[in-house]
């Protein structure tokens, strides 16, 4: 995590604290809180275990980190300059993260991707809310909307040691088990795709069935030696395709004005050349992207990002073709 908390864009490491004893009444509470049956649907299910299993000997480890902002899954996306500054400020901190660390984050979906208003919502009527005057091509810093990235419990990353710390996804089959429709179906596509790739290096998915051998037991000639500790940046452009559609998908279903019609249609027209170099099915040899720095490198000689917005985020024009 320290490699990472001075990265533009990825949430801030404060302090970690070892603490012995039950579990704290407020969390305990909002436990029961998140898993209840209000009547109308199933109890929410979750991985993590029952409050009621912990001791007095029971010790966790608390990790302190800066204050993100709300998951974007429950922030509402209803103005286009607010899908651009995300999507792009999402961009912008992965690359600048695979550039310095070779980090792939492996999981970059709305519960993992935060935002924070810099302008405060009960001081700003809805009904007064305009786009900041633009001039030229440029997309980003026009929304209120700034991202962090969190949680990085399936990353790999590569230290200053040149040591790689990873999540051996191998330890948990299941991953690529799950199946759904709609964006939820692209989310675990996602994770059979990686597989693929890392296995294979090709971009097509093999199904659930395939993903049922751990690397380890499968023949030479089906897993070419890789690993999860091994560098593959384009599981990172997986999940720029995964962001750009879920903001899409986001902004449709909160605005539906006929501003918000032709904001939409200007926008598809924009970035249809970017979705087909981010489309699975494109080959590389057609243009399609291979690492999150190649979609920067896109989005700035399109000029959606001014040099210094780059250098914002701590990055150099000259550094992303390389």
């Amino acid at each position: 995590m320290n490699v990472l908390t001075e990265v533009p864009g990825f949430v801030g490491f404060k302090d970690a604290h070892l603490i012995k004893g039950r579990f704290a009444p407020s969390l305990e509470e909002a436990f029961y809180e998140y898993i209840a049956d209000d009547g109308e649907y199933e109890p929410r299910e979750t991985h993590f275990p029952d409050p009621e299993i912990f001791t007095e000997e029971s010790t966790f480890l608390v990790l302190e980190l800066a204050d993100a902002g709300e998951v974007l899954e429950d922030m509402p996306i209803e103005t286009i300059d607010q899908v651009w500054d995300v999507f792009l400020g999402v961009c912008m901190a992965l690359s600048r993260a695979e550039y310095l660390c070779e980090f792939e984050h492996r999981d970059l979906h709305e519960n993992n991707v935060c935002v924070r208003q810099t302008t405060n919502p009960a001081r700003k009527p809805r009904t007064t809310s305009k786009s900041k005057p633009r001039d030229g091509p440029i997309k980003f810093g026009f929304s209120d909307y700034s991202i962090t990235i969190i949680d990085y419990g399936l990353s790999r990353a590569k230290l200053e040691n040149g040591d790689a710390v990873f999540q051996d996804l191998e330890n948990d089959l299941e991953l690529f088990q799950s199946s759904g429709s709609g964006l939820a179906g692209m989310q675990y596509d996602n994770y059979r795709r990686m597989r693929n790739h890392l296995l294979t290096g090709t971009r097509t998915m093999q199904p659930a069935s395939f993903h049922t051998t751990p690397i380890s037991e499968l023949e030479a000639g089906q897993q070419n030696n890789h690993t999860w500790k091994d560098h593959t940046p384009y599981s990172n452009v997986l999940w720029i395709r995964y962001m750009l559609s879920f903001l899409t998908k986001q902004f449709k279903k909160h605005s539906c004005s006929p501003k918000a019609t032709k904001d939409l249609v200007t926008f598809e027209t924009e970035i249809k050349d970017m979705k087909r170099r981010l489309d699975v099915r494109t080959k590389v040899e057609n243009g399609a992207f291979e690492s999150a720095c190649q979609v920067l490198d896109y989005v700035f000689l399109r000029g959606w990002v001014s040099e210094e917005q780059l250098g914002g985020a701590g990055m150099d024009s000259t550094i992303l073709s390389q």
